[in-house]
């Protein structure tokens, strides 16, 4: 069975593990016995892994809700030091890494966000990387292949990396370097936007490398015919983090619910289960406090949500992946993007580009704190020409049979054990994703046969 090491965080919300667990089961589908590694328990803890070997480092948190993930400062480690300066939690993490990549020594490692984003982790990140080069120039040591897994978004820091050392930081260097032709996957699709649009021109010789392979989202179900159509609810979702702009848009989705044309029907507001229970306390009482009769709901997260989506009559929600979700779903969506620091306008991007192609609409966390300029544009959202838009979403099923084929494609050539030379298969069939091979060799005048 081969095995497969997935390298990941989650630092603002558990969108990232959510991607994360639905590659992991990916993976076992195929017959790949998976290992996760990451300092994100919070967030995984919420999400199906199937049977993968969960291994988790020291847990990572940001200064405050608000914080830039983006920055190496705003991490605090469990010492309460920031990642900056925590050399001692750096070394733990690194020696960690390594240690978990000769111990179960991986057939592929999956990192999610490297080396276009996560930065931060480069001080283990890139001795794991050399771990995996020293080993490909070694004969008798199977070296795995390194993987990314690319957001469609991306936004390259611009300070230098203390621990990319020779590589002045630059994100192009570190991926040609590292990574071999296919071997970036963007869950992204390219007819909506593409990586360009965040990090700029891309080398023309490491294109090769690169392949968009669609969002990971939930495939859309079928609506209940038993629901009739004014009854179908409202939903608001932050998606899986809590931030002030989360905060606001509970409160001012509540608020302008008596000024929407969907004042009659029962509003669900969703939030994340990181949430605070002072914070949740204060958004159940803003609701009781505007309708008294039990129609706006306060829950945390559901894992019923795809089918809560596909039978909902408009959805509120950020600019993440649950805009690829509710436009696959034919969901009349306000899309209102969280406002992070200037280096990270992810989602404002995001959201414009969905806007521009007429499948959402679109307000800012501004704009919004006039609850009835915020009915209007729910009331605009839901007037939006209705078409299924195609949008490539199966990115987690593609980016395991790749990986697959990867490992199908270089054991073709099987090293055999002890003095054994092995020659060209002479057989070889695939059984439930991985593949058996009949060698026939020769030692001593013998001629033998192995698997």
């Amino acid at each position: 069975m081969p095995k497969a090491l997935i390298w990941g965080e989650s630092l603002v919300g558990s969108g990232h593990a959510r991607v994360q667990s639905e590659l992991a089961r990916k993976l076992q589908e195929k017959g790949w016995e998976v290992s996760v590694i990451t300092s994100s328990k919070a967030h995984t803890d919420h999400f199906d892994f199937g049977k993968a070997n969960m291994i988790y480092q020291p847990q990572l948190k940001l200064k405050t809700p608000e914080s830039d993930p983006y920055k190496i400062a705003n991490l605090v480690t469990p010492d309460g030091k920031s990642l900056s300066t925590d050399m001692e939690y750096r070394k733990q993490r690194k020696e960690k890494l390594l240690n978990v990549y000769y111990d179960i020594r991986p057939d592929a490692i999956i990192t999610e966000m490297w080396p276009y984003a996560r930065a931060n982790f480069d001080f283990e990140l890139i001795p794991l990387a050399e771990a995996i080069k020293n080993d490909e120039n070694r004969d008798l040591t199977p070296a795995p292949r390194l993987y990314s897994i690319a957001r469609d978004i991306m936004f390259p820091p611009k300070i230098s990396s203390p621990d990319s050392p020779g590589l002045n930081n630059d994100r192009h260097t570190i991926a040609y370097k590292y990574f071999k032709a296919g071997s970036i996957f963007a869950r992204a699709d390219k007819s909506i936007i593409s990586l360009e649009a965040s990090i700029g021109a891309i080398p023309e010789h490491l294109y090769q490398n690169i392949e968009y392979v669609g969002y990971f989202g939930y495939r859309p179900r079928q609506k209940d015919p038993d629901i009739r159509d004014e009854t179908r609810e409202v939903l608001v979702s932050s998606g899986g983090g809590v931030t002030r702009d989360s905060i606001t848009l509970y409160k001012k989705s509540i608020a302008a619910r008596k000024f929407s044309s969907f004042k009659n029907r029962i509003w669900r507001i969703l939030i994340p289960h990181g949430c605070s229970t002072e914070t949740l306390m204060e958004i159940s009482s803003l609701a009781s406090a505007e309708d008294s009769g039990g129609r706006i709901i306060v829950e945390h997260n559901r894992t019923d949500f795809p089918d809560l989506l596909s039978n909902a009559a408009l959805l509120i929600c950020h600019g993440g992946n649950m805009i690829v979700e509710a436009v696959s779903a034919n969901i009349p969506l306000l899309v209102v993007p969280r406002q992070f620091a200037k280096n990270n306008l992810e989602q404002q991007i995001r959201a414009r580009a969905f806007y521009d192609k007429g499948l959402t609409e679109l307000a800012t966390i501004s704009e919004i704190d006039d609850p009835v300029y915020l009915a209007e544009k729910l009331d605009s959202a839901a007037k939006l020409p209705r078409s299924v838009f195609s949008v490539e979403h199966e990115g987690a099923d593609r980016v395991a049979e790749r990986i697959t084929q990867h490992f199908i494609d270089k054991n073709k050539f099987m090293p055999l054990p002890g003095s054994l030379q092995p020659m060209k298969p002479v057989n070889w069939k695939q059984s439930n994703g991985l593949i058996i091979y009949k060698y026939k060799t020769v030692k001593k005048g013998r001629i033998g046969f192995g698997r």
